[in-house]
């Protein structure tokens, strides 16, 4: 885990890339702070279909984790566009230095 900055980890599943994450999260100081996914269904009739905990449990490609743990310091790599007037952009870098949220997106 020493000197990755600006290395490539490729990663056969994607459970293996969330424990590297989590392994490198460990080394900045301060608490975790979590987020969740939206994980409710709005139409009554589909509620029996779907186990939430099924759904939040899936690590597909291209499916976001349930959890989104960060902590100030944390480089994060933006995959959507966020916020285009704020620069906010798709393979960009940001560096959480000092605040952890993030209003409006």
């Amino acid at each position: 885990m020493e000197n990755l900055s600006g290395k490539s980890i490729l990663c056969p599943k994607n459970e293996d890339s969330l424990k590297m994450n989590e392994q490198a999260l460990a080394k900045f100081p301060g608490q975790n702070i979590t987020y969740f996914n939206a994980d409710s269904i709005t139409s009554e009739e589909q509620q029996n279909n779907f186990q939430v905990d099924f759904i939040n449990g899936i690590t597909s490609s291209g499916i976001p984790h349930h959890l989104f743990n960060l902590k100030v310091g944390a480089v994060i790599m933006l995959l959507r566009n966020l916020n285009p007037s704020a620069e906010l952009l798709w393979n960009t870098f940001v560096n959480s230095k000092t605040d952890v949220h993030c209003n409006g997106c």
